[in-house]
């Protein structure tokens, strides 16, 4: 076998890990280095030794990083430019990665990671105060800001050194295997003779390797990283254990943290208590429930599977390399939603129950599963590409155990697959050694896939007849009439999506909050598909789009398939329209402040915010006198024109208490009731914020 050859000294860091353990020999067996050292904080022990022989001729020394002798210890092995650092450990990426670049040295990590000694001030990202802080938005935020102070620090450097970051498996492969599928969806459609809508777009794009265009012309609404563990064991799990066949406390910080998506475009609707970056440049938003607490439904090619969502930095990355912008204001055109959604070994199932049972505490004993316990099944890791003419496509590797064993023995396939990714990372890095920074999305697919390939075969991309609607007939549970708003099935048919649902993410994510989902703030509601379209969408155009859904809702829906809530609601009819509602009383309107505006979803009026809101702005002031406490359970209070009103929770409509039963239309009065509220009203004393008598504000969170 003919080696790929680098006259430079490469680094690989954290090399008795389970993944390092596994990339080291590959590594070893596909380059010929001028020198190769692996570096750990652990000693070999005679059982390391035994089980993981170094390769012969590569060093190994003892050396353990902090975030005060870090740029000691790679200065000490990194001597020359074009010398290679490989992180395969769990120390700090960025710092790393930035020494790396400073000093000409080229990079490469599959995850991103920090010094441990910073962990205790990193904002928990479960407090809800937080999200913008503690989120994989942030991490990629610092890592840009860190990159930036290094160009404005080197304002005459024109070339860098090649910095690969996040490639393993996923992230790392699976952002190949994106471009394979778009790639290999096209080639498929363009073959037919006919049903190839936008053939000449999708023809050009694909030529042109314009991935985001292509997704576009091709008309791709959701990307799934789906992945389903079948290892099996002959290890019985005894209470108390977590057992994982990859590193059990990197398992148990996703499943702890908030599930964390890249969002699309085409969603109409996200769960209520979803938190949505709209930071510059940010693609994401966290579904507000720890991934454990959460399933979504995907598909892999041994079946369907309801996998947890877990955060992943790739759902971030590929969505924001997809995304099409309008050329003249760089408003979002199209950008479909990515997740990942994983499915873990049986014992890992059961590790994952008792772990929620006891408050998702740290696991006391953390088992890895080996080949030597392992005894089948495989590890099927791939992206399913929806929404375009052929419905499901699938690409990805499915590299069983056994396979797993004949390459290296000591592995199983999970690792094996991330050590894929190191050695396709690297192939592309050599090849290329001036390119700078990169995520995986920016390499070549054809290189990293080429070298990665026999690491993780079968390497298969098919298509799918899977849809989340599929051999289902009783979504009652999940109650989808909430999720979209009243759906024409007739009084006693299956709760069931319609069609132009079937993609969506109310449609397959399995989420604790139930029925609470609110319109997403980032739909576009022409997808613009097909085209390299410069159409400018203003707010006035999407609002344009919600009064028709809702006149479509009002006249739509049979009255015998409404809630008695949904009834009352229809009666509010459109605002400024006195003429076809003989109660509605102009002066009794208030002037509506500035960054609000009033709209209506399918559970009745509201306020909507036009504008960012700064934590404890005052929104509304309004006279008032708090209700008895025997009271609130039935009624909020708003005052109009100097007369009493009072917000009946059920209907979410306001009315004049006691002597009218007129609807009237007091901007207070759509102050909806909330179980998740994002605003609060505080009562003040006289003389309190300058104003002279009582009143009540509301506040956002």
């Amino acid at each position: 076998m003919t080696k790929i050859e680098y006259d430079r000294t490469i680094v690989v860091i954290g090399g008795l890990g389970s993944v390092a353990s596994c990339a080291v020999p590959l590594i070893n067996r596909e380059f010929k280095f001028a020198r190769m050292v692996v570096l750990d904080a652990r000693d070999q022990t005679e059982e390391t030794r035994k089980k993981k022989p170094m390769p012969e001729g590569v060093e190994f020394y003892v050396e353990k990083f902090t975030g005060e002798n870090y740029k000691d210890i790679l200065a000490k092995y990194l001597k020359n430019p074009g010398d290679i650092c490989c992180n395969l450990s769990v120390i700090d990426s960025r710092d790393m990665l930035i020494w790396c670049m400073d000093n000409d040295c080229l990079y490469m990590d599959t995850s991103a990671e920090s010094w441990a000694e910073d962990n205790d001030d990193e904002p928990s990202v479960h407090n809800r105060a937080n999200f913008s802080d503690a989120s994989l938005s942030r991490l990629h935020r610092k890592l840009a800001n860190s990159l930036s102070e290094l160009y404005t620090q080197n304002p005459d450097k024109k070339e860098w050194p090649t910095c690969v970051v996040q490639h393993g498996m996923n992230p790392g492969l699976v952002n190949q295997f994106i471009k394979q599928g778009l790639h290999d969806i096209a080639t498929e459609l363009l073959q037919r003779a006919e049903g190839c809508r936008n053939r000449d777009n999708i023809q050009n794009y694909l030529a042109q390797k314009d991935w985001a265009h292509l997704s576009q012309a091709l008309g791709v609404q959701t990307i799934h990283i789906s992945e389903r563990d079948t290892q099996r064991s002959t290890q019985p799990r005894a209470p108390g254990e977590f057992h994982s066949t990859w590193s059990v406390p990197a398992f148990i910080v996703e499943l702890r943290d908030y599930s964390e998506i890249g969002l699309g475009t085409f969603e109409k609707r996200i769960p209520r208590d979803a938190y949505v970056f709209n930071g510059k440049g940010d693609t994401s938003a966290t579904m507000g429930g720890k991934a454990a607490n959460m399933r979504c439904m995907s598909w892999v090619p041994s079946g369907p599977i309801q996998g947890y969502p877990c955060p992943h930095d790739e759902a971030i990355t590929m969505a924001r390399f997809l995304e099409v912008r309008n050329n003249q204001n760089d408003s979002l055109l199209y950008r479909p939603t990515v997740m990942f959604t994983y499915m873990p070994c049986d014992a890992s199932l059961a590790s994952i129950h008792e772990f929620a049972m006891t408050g998702y505490k740290d696991a006391t004993k953390p088992v890895l599963l080996t080949d030597d316990t392992i005894v089948d099944g495989m590890d099927e890791v791939g992206v399913l590409l929806m929404g375009h003419e052929l419905g499901a496509w699938w690409t990805g590797s499915r590299l069983d155990i056994h396979r797993a064993k004949s390459i290296l023995a000591g592995h199983n396939a999970t690792t094996m697959q991330v050590a894929a990714g190191v050695v396709g990372a690297l192939a592309w890095m050599v090849q290329n050694p001036k390119e700078g920074f990169n995520f995986p999305e920016h390499t070549d697919h054809e290189v990293v896939i080429g070298a990665a390939k026999k690491y993780m075969e079968p390497f298969v991309s098919i298509q799918s007849d899977w849809t989340p609607l599929k051999d289902r007939t009783d979504l009652s549970l999940y109650d989808y009439n909430d999720r979209f708003g009243p759906i024409e099935n007739g009084p006693n048919a299956p709760c069931i999506p319609k069609k132009e649902h079937e993609w969506q993410l109310a449609t397959m994510l399995l989420h604790p909050a139930g029925n609470q989902w609110v319109p997403n703030p980032v739909h576009v509601p022409t997808s613009n598909c097909g085209s390299k379209s410069d159409v400018i969408l203003t707010p006035a155009d999407m609002i344009e789009e919600e009064k028709k859904e809702e006149s479509a809702l009002a006249t739509k829906v049979p009255s015998s398939l409404l809630r008695p809530w949904q009834k009352n609601a229809l009666r509010v009819l459109p605002l400024n329209d006195p003429e076809n509602d003989p109660s509605f009383d102009v002066t009794l309107c208030q002037e509506i402040p500035d960054g609000i505006r009033i709209g209506r979803t399918a559970y009745g009026w509201g306020l909507f915010a036009e504008k960012p809101f700064k934590r404890g702005e005052v929104l509304y002031q309004g006279h008032g006198i708090t209700i008895p406490n025997k009271l609130d359970a039935r009624f909020k209070l708003g005052l109009n024109q100097g007369m009493w009103y009072e917000l009946d929770a059920q209907t979410h409509s306001c009315r004049k208490s006691e002597t009218d039963e007129r609807w009237l239309y007091g901007f207070d009065g759509f102050y909806n009731h909330s179980c998740s509220p994002n605003t609060y009203s505080a009562n003040c004393e006289e003389d309190q914020w300058n104003v002279s008598s009582p009143r009540f504000f509301t506040l956002p969170v």
